[in-house]
């Protein structure tokens, strides 16, 4: 058992989802093992940072506000934009699908930590929330280690 390839593999698919089925193929874990490691990785990181998002909100808040705080006793005048592009299309994505849309772009698309703690802030409803949120998790993790297993083969079948 490859322990270190391992707790890389799971840190690594509990936050940068879309790579870990590359990264654990590559440390030579079989397909079903990936599949396996990258959902459990991916249903770990939604549920930690779903359930902690309150926290992440406000200490992010609290050190913005610190930060703030200080470039105005220097003298530096703090302008901050109401929206930006990726807000804009985060809102858009919320308005037009729902929970679903942002289900379906958290593992791959925005990353786990910041579409559970969007998730969080915008829908109150835990149990349909996260439900959407680890479907959509398990659904990636079979899409991406299948599309990964056959790329490397070909990959193999090429240039091995």
């Amino acid at each position: 058992m490859n322990w270190i390839g391992l707790i890389t593999v799971f840190f690594l698919g509990a936050t940068k989802f879309l790579f870990a089925p590359s990264a654990a193929l590559g440390a030579g874990f079989t397909t079903w093992e990936t599949v396996i490691l990258v959902a459990v990785s991916g249903l770990f990181g939604v549920s930690f940072f779903y359930l902690g998002a309150d926290s992440i909100i406000s200490w992010s808040q609290n050190r913005r506000k610190k930060k703030d705080q200080q470039k105005r006793e220097a003298g530096i005048v703090v302008v901050r934009k109401v929206f930006t592009p990726f807000k804009r299309k985060v809102v858009r994505i919320k308005n037009r699908f729902g929970i679903i849309g942002i289900a379906i772009v958290t593992p791959c698309i925005i990353s786990i930590p910041i579409g559970s703690i969007l998730a969080a802030r915008f829908f109150p409803n835990k149990i349909k929330t996260l439900t959407a949120l680890f479907i959509s998790t398990i659904g990636w993790a079979f899409i991406l280690t299948f599309l990964n297993d056959q790329v490397m083969k070909l990959i193999n079948t090429l240039f091995g």
